[in-house]
């Protein structure tokens, strides 16, 4: 098999992957009240530590005034919190609540116990050739692990 039919497989693959998991969403997910653009906005604040409303937007490829929805509606729940730049008053920061935290920590523990659970069905032969391949990938986007970035291989 060439390499371009080797890629598309593989992306078959992942999307099949996707979508079956998708299909068997955790519990934890699906009593939110939070739609899927509001989860991807309290994800991103959350990993950002706290980004600003354009900044929210072009990487969301969304319109500010999307965004603004949005957050007004995390705010709401109180899961972020709009708050002034320390240096710059006229920015405006938004970062996760302790109450946001928390839900962002919960729906990644039930993710983390549910990939756990489907991973203990493998054999130790197949854990280890995945944990290889999964390597490989991660090196070739520079995935960074604890704070070190992961070196590309030729």
């Amino acid at each position: 098999m060439d390499r371009a039919k080797l890629i598309k497989e593989i992306i078959e693959v992942q999307e099949q992957l996707g979508r079956t998991m998708a299909r068997h969403t955790p519990d934890a997910w699906m009593d939110l009240g939070l739609t899927i653009g509001q989860l991807r906005t309290l994800f991103f604040i959350d990993f950002d530590g706290s980004t600003n409303t354009e900044r929210l937007a072009n990487s969301l490829g969304v319109t500010r005034s999307n965004v603004s929805a949005t957050v007004d509606h995390l705010i709401k729940q109180e899961l972020v919190s709009r708050e002034r730049h320390p240096q710059d008053h006229r920015i405006v920061l938004l970062k996760t609540t302790n109450k946001g935290e928390a839900l962002v920590a919960k729906l990644r523990h039930s993710q983390m116990t549910r990939m756990s659970g489907i991973l203990a069905q493998l054999s130790l032969k197949e854990l280890s050739a995945m944990a290889k391949h999964l390597t490989i990938l991660a090196k070739a986007v520079g995935f960074q692990k604890e704070g070190k970035q992961v070196k590309k291989q030729p």
